[in-house]
C-alpha cells in the first residue's frame, strides 16, 4: 500500500484493504498531506465555515450533519496555507464483480458507482462538537452558516437558533415564511 493510505477516510481505507486493492490517489488528498508537511503544528488552527443539516426526507427520515471546514497554517517562511475540508458524509465506492473462466466471482478495483454515506447523526450535541472545532479566532469571517439541505433545495438558515429546531418540517415551514 502507498503513503495515501494515511491520508484516505478510515471507512474507505477498510474497504480497499478488505479487497487488497491500492488506494487510488485524488487531489484533496494529495492537498491534505502537503499541507500537514509544509505547515508547522503550532501554527494550525481551524474554521468551521457551514454546517448543513441533511433531510432529505424531512422528519420521517434520519437526518444528518455535514461541515466546511478551513485549516489555516503557517509555513517555517511564515507564508499562509489554507486546506479547506468537507466533513460528516463519503463516498463509499461500489466495486464491480466479475467471473474468472472457472465460474468464481471476484471483485475488480473497478467502480461501478459510489454512495453517500454519512457520519454525523442531527442533534443538538453534535452541532455544538462540530463548532467547538472552530480554533481560528482571528480568522476574518467568524460567522458560520447554517443551511437546510431538503434534498431538492437548499436553504439558508439565519441562526443557530434556528438551525436546532428539532423539527426539520417545522423548519422548513419557517424557512418559507
Amino acid at each position: 500500500m502507498s503513503s495515501q493510505i494515511d491520508w484516505t477516510h478510515p471507512k474507505i481505507k477498510e474497504l480497499y484493504t478488505k479487497y487488497g486493492f491500492e488506494i487510488p490517489y485524488n487531489a484533496p488528498t494529495i492537498n491534505e498531506k502537503e499541507f500537514y508537511e509544509q505547515t508547522l503544528p503550532e501554527t494550525r488552527r481551524t474554521k468551521v465555515s457551514s454546517i448543513i443539516r441533511v433531510a432529505h426526507d424531512g422528519d420521517d427520515g434520519p437526518q444528518y450533519l455535514k461541515w466546511h471546514e478551513t485549516i489555516i497554517g503557517e509555513t517555517l517562511e511564515g507564508n499562509p496555507r489554507y486546506h479547506v475540508k468537507n466533513l460528516g458524509e463519503y463516498n463509499e465506492p461500489q466495486f464491480i464483480r466479475e467471473t474468472d473462466n472457472t465460474g468464481r466471482v471476484f471483485m475488480t478495483e473497478r467502480v461501478s458507482r459510489v454512495i453517500v454515506r454519512h457520519e454525523k447523526e442531527f442533534n443538538e450535541a453534535n452541532v455544538r462538537e462540530i463548532l467547538a472545532r472552530n480554533t481560528a479566532r482571528d480568522f476574518p469571517e467568524q460567522r458560520v452558516g447554517y443551511t437546510l439541505d431538503t434534498g431538492e433545495r437548499h436553504y439558508s438558515v439565519p441562526s443557530l437558533k434556528d438551525f436546532l429546531t428539532p423539527s426539520a418540517d417545522e423548519l422548513l415551514r419557517k424557512l418559507r415564511g
